[in-house]
């Protein structure tokens, strides 16, 4: 169906799995905010043969607290809404994200004197540029 790894890894937070990621120089999706070696395993390409080992050597407490870290950030990663608007969703997420990254080129522009006719360049950006003033919270 080609739904991709993101597909894979929201079904995989959603039913509280630990996602096992084996995907070097990939971001995964909102890595910025999400503390995902609190939730998850990263493994590397050559993990891969001793694979059943490596899970089955991870302690009971550890999943425990990986399921509990689930529990608190799979939100971030679905665009519905399925417990109402005072839960932050991916939507959320991209819109702080897309703040940072805009200040952060208005800041470029700025140093540089470069682009001076640009909207960045000509306005101050009134957005939340982090989680904390966005009001977002697990």
């Amino acid at each position: 169906r080609r739904w991709g790894w993101g597909w894979r890894l929201s079904l995989t937070m959603v039913t509280q799995c630990v996602p096992v990621i084996i995907q070097p120089n990939v971001t995964q999706p909102f890595e910025e905010f999400l503390p995902y070696d609190t939730f998850s395993l990263r493994l590397r390409k050559a993990d891969v043969p001793n694979l059943p080992a490596i899970l089955r050597a991870v302690p009971d407490y550890k999943l425990c607290s990986m399921q509990r870290e689930l529990a608190r950030f799979y939100r971030a990663i679905l665009w519905q809404r399925p417990f109402g608007p005072a839960y932050s969703n991916a939507y959320d997420l991209t819109m702080v994200a897309l703040c940072r990254r805009a200040k952060r080129l208005a800041a470029i522009f700025d140093a540089s004197k470069a682009h001076q006719t640009s909207y960045l360049a000509q306005h101050t950006l009134d957005c939340a540029d982090s989680l904390e003033k966005a009001g977002i919270v697990f």
